[in-house]
């Protein structure tokens, strides 16, 4: 992986993270016993790099000067398998999380002091999220539930459900095809129809549950710019997307798509989510206006990943071997 001027590999069996200068080849520095699995996360201002590592049976936190790449700290954590590092957006805090048959959540800052262990009797986290502010820790687990942590006792502020049947406060829209046709072809297109109340989630029941990491529980937490929403996506529901209002905690919207979701991103200026099912085509949900429906004409484009630009105004949509850059008009 890329670290600024610097490359970072694993070698094998974890034996050490290998750190190599691209302006001189004899500058090599090594990290021992890291977990290759969870990649090095860095500080937002890019002084710093967390390393998980294990070693003496234990796991631990090493904390790396990025400057000299000397170690600043090693913080010992109590998991089984940490299993991934996340830093807040102020680069006050640092979250470490276990592997998936134990819910366990440990908070340090910055000085390497563990202000919180978050533990729960249920299975483990799968996803993590920081709200801009870095005030909000959102926990998405594989029961299916969303834990909201404040910063000041890091207990949650709230538990948020992705239920089968929606409340009817919340508005559901289901997307259907429409057939167009003319006398030189039938084009097969999507719309989303208001779904009646009380609306109900396609839900997946087949679950091979012996998997490392099973086809359940929240796989994605996405937050808006301005950190008043937030965007979930649940594998035992993988058609839906979620959109909960974060100052009182409810559900607002429900995007249910013919396709399981492949990613989902919000726009770094605007409340604009964006997500897509591996199709030629885009949704774009926008707040106060609804959703709309952009399809790539080229047939070689199945979008499976998106990144706005920091401006806003243009959308990297990627797929297998290429990528497009799509332009929003006024």
């Amino acid at each position: 992986m890329w670290a600024g001027r610097h490359i970072l590999t694993f070698s094998e069996l974890d034996l050490r993270l290998s750190i190599w200068s691209i302006e001189n080849a004899d500058d090599r520095r090594f990290i021992q016993f890291p977990k290759s699995r969870v990649p090095p996360v860095f500080h937002p201002d890019g002084d710093y790099m967390a390393v998980a590592q294990r070693h003496d049976y234990h796991d631990y936190i090493g904390i790396y000067n990025t400057s000299s790449w000397s170690m600043v700290k090693e913080i010992a954590v109590d998991t089984i398998d940490l299993a991934g590092l996340k830093w807040s957006p102020d680069g006050l805090h640092l979250v470490a999380w276990d592997l998936a048959g134990n819910f366990s959540a440990v908070v340090v800052n910055v000085g390497g002091i563990v202000k919180r262990v978050y533990t729960e009797d249920t299975l483990g986290v799968k996803s993590c999220e920081w709200a801009p502010s870095g005030q909000l820790l959102a926990l998405g687990g594989y029961d299916q539930k969303i834990r909201i942590l404040n910063h000041l006792t890091w207990r949650p502020l709230s538990v948020l459900v992705h239920r089968q049947a929606i409340p009817e406060k919340a508005d559901v829209f289901n997307e259907v095809e429409i057939r167009q046709e003319s006398r030189s072809e039938t084009r097969i297109r999507t719309r989303f129809d208001l779904a009646l109340s009380p609306a109900e989630i396609r839900v997946m029941h087949t679950v091979d549950v012996h998997r490392a990491d099973p086809k359940m529980g929240v796989s994605i937490l996405e937050f808006s710019a301005d950190g008043e929403y937030l965007a979930s996506v649940c594998e035992g529901m993988p058609h839906a997307v979620w959109i909960w209002k974060v100052d009182d905690m409810k559900l607002l919207f429900v995007a249910q798509t013919l396709r399981p979701i492949r990613a989902c991103k919000w726009s770094p200026v605007e409340m604009i989510l964006t997500f897509a099912t591996g199709t030629p085509t885009v949704y774009m949900w926008k707040l106060g206006e609804g959703l709309t429906v952009n399809e790539f004409v080229s047939a070689n484009v199945m979008v499976s990943g998106l990144a706005w630009n920091p401006n806003g105004d243009c959308l990297a949509v990627m797929t297998k071997g290429l990528f497009l850059v799509g332009y929003l008009k006024e």
